[in-house]
């Protein structure tokens, strides 16, 4: 039996979320049955018994057999694709219920920091790498090697100001850090960390402390350059020079 407030998490390969931008409710509806059969058999292969992997899911399969088995072959099928793991209430409520186009979008993208996140309590990323997971893809370099039209990235994210407007304002300010949980902090044009689990103030605290360790680090390889650099100029010179003057 499912313990005593456990959370149920569904977790399922991004490369899922491909195309999901055109699905109609019925496909999306097929869509999270697979994400759901993928669940079962992660839970199946963890506790050996698919009616407990089912009910820590808080799932009802009509064929759990059935489920399974699909579950396995997607599992083989998406082998190295990046996970998504999300509440099972959110799943019920896109298989459930149509969605505007919007609302589709802002799951997509949440399901793409999700992924990201993983099973860390904050992470920095940038929006390259979370547009390419939220259209199913584990890289930018992925995405960009794909030449058909892609119509969230061609509507929403084709250029830097509407990236700027309808990811980070509308999605990730708007929709997600206010309804959705997440904390956002952005470091301009060096990407933005993010979580969940975490307060505000924690997440700025560490973003700042990583800044900071990464600026040290900086400072300490530009004096290390200059230093060899300085040693390979002294060592070019002819040893009774004395008069040299440095640049």
């Amino acid at each position: 039996m499912r313990s005593k407030g456990m959370a149920n998490y569904i977790a399922f390969p991004i490369g899922l979320l491909k195309g999901f931008e055109m699905m109609e409710f019925k496909e999306v509806s097929a869509m999270l049955s697979s994400a759901m059969a993928y669940a079962l058999y992660l839970n199946g292969q963890r506790f050996g018994d698919l009616e407990q992997a089912a009910d820590v899911l808080a799932i009802k399969f009509h064929d759990i057999d059935d489920a399974y088995d699909r579950g396995e072959g997607l599992y083989k099928f998406y082998e190295g694709s990046p996970l998504v793991s999300i509440n099972t209430s959110i799943v019920f409520d896109f298989y459930k219920n149509e969605k505007s186009d919007s609302e589709k979008l802002v799951f997509a993208v949440y399901c793409g920091l999700r992924s990201i996140l993983g099973k860390k309590k904050y992470t920095k990323s940038n929006n390259k790498h979370l547009i390419a997971r939220s259209l199913g893809f584990k890289s930018f370099k992925d995405l960009e090697e794909i030449d058909v039209p892609i119509y969230w990235r061609d509507k929403y994210f084709s250029t830097p100001n509407k990236i700027r407007y309808h990811l980070t304002e509308k999605i990730l300010i708007n929709e997600i850090s206010l309804n959705w949980g997440m904390k956002y902090y952005s470091l301009r044009n060096r990407g933005f960390y993010f979580g969940f689990n975490i307060s505000q103030e924690s997440l700025v605290l560490n973003a700042e402390m990583a800044r900071k360790k990464n600026r040290l680090l900086e400072l300490k390889k530009g004096k290390e350059e200059a230093r060899q650099k300085a040693l390979k100029m002294l060592a070019s010179l002819p040893t009774n020079n004395r008069n040299f003057t440095p640049p």
